[in-house]
């Protein structure tokens, strides 16, 4: 879906969001890094007031939901 770059201090970082679909079985985490924290589905309105790591990406995710909700709607 997206992909960000940038710099904390001295750490690059890679962010990748994804779009899924779950098909069957049960949501589950397998991290080894330990890094995911939670999964979880999320309507838009419910998005707005999620407290994310990168507050900026709010407009990013946004701006995909309403894109995807607007194809949906044909």
């Amino acid at each position: 879906m997206y992909t960000k770059w940038g710099n904390e201090g001295s750490i690059s970082i890679r962010i990748h969001y994804y779009e899924v679909q779950l098909l069957g079985g049960v949501a589950t985490i397998q991290d080894p890094d330990q890094l995911i924290h939670n999964i979880e589905w999320f309507s838009l309105q419910e998005l707005k007031n999620l407290p994310l790591g990168f507050p900026e990406d709010h407009s990013i995710m946004e701006a995909y939901m309403s894109k995807k909700l607007n194809t949906l709607s044909f």
